[in-house]
């Protein structure tokens, strides 16, 4: 049985480091959104209450931002990986002009790869047509590239690293 219980905990920290940078440079207000849980105090033990929308909202430059970070081990990313609810936030947020997108680590390749939503559909429509279940990791470094450390931002994640932020109060 494969355990889930810390997937994805390394990106979850290396991005909210990303964002307590970005927020200190005045670039991003990014949050983690907390998964609603109800806790049993009798057993001591907790359990989630519903689906959550996805791992990160905030605003940038005045811009919605809303993202789901994934971890993968393998050399693809499976479609299995977004949920559905999941996968219709983040194309509702773009439809309405926001920045959505997936954080996809292939830890095998300490690779990070940022993928539009759009993107994103348009690749899941055009591989399920063709029988395939998942993104190859090839495809990420044929036509992406790999997001990395800028002016002192852990993963520039949103590509702003560089901007510098005037009119301080």
């Amino acid at each position: 049985m494969t355990n889930y219980k810390n997937r994805g905990m390394f990106l979850e920290k290396v991005i909210n480091i990303s964002n307590k940078q970005y927020l200190e440079r005045g670039l991003a207000l990014i949050n983690k959104v907390p998964t609603p849980t109800s806790i049993n105090t009798r057993k001591g033990t907790a359990r989630y209450t519903e689906k959550s929308t996805v791992d990160f909202t905030g605003v940038s430059q005045g811009t919605f931002i809303a993202f789901d970070a994934k971890e993968v081990k393998t050399t693809n990313f499976p479609f299995s990986r977004v949920q559905p609810h999941q996968e219709t936030y983040l194309i509702n947020a773009y439809k309405q002009k926001g920045n959505a997108f997936l954080l996809i680590l292939f830890t095998k390749y300490n690779e990070l790869y940022r993928l539009n939503i759009d993107e994103y559909a348009q690749l899941k429509k055009g591989y399920l047509q063709n029988n395939r279940k998942s993104i190859p990791y090839t495809w990420f470094k044929d036509n992406k590239r790999p997001i990395i450390s800028r002016n002192g931002i852990y993963y520039d994640y949103l590509n702003i690293g560089n901007y510098v932020t005037g009119g301080g109060y």
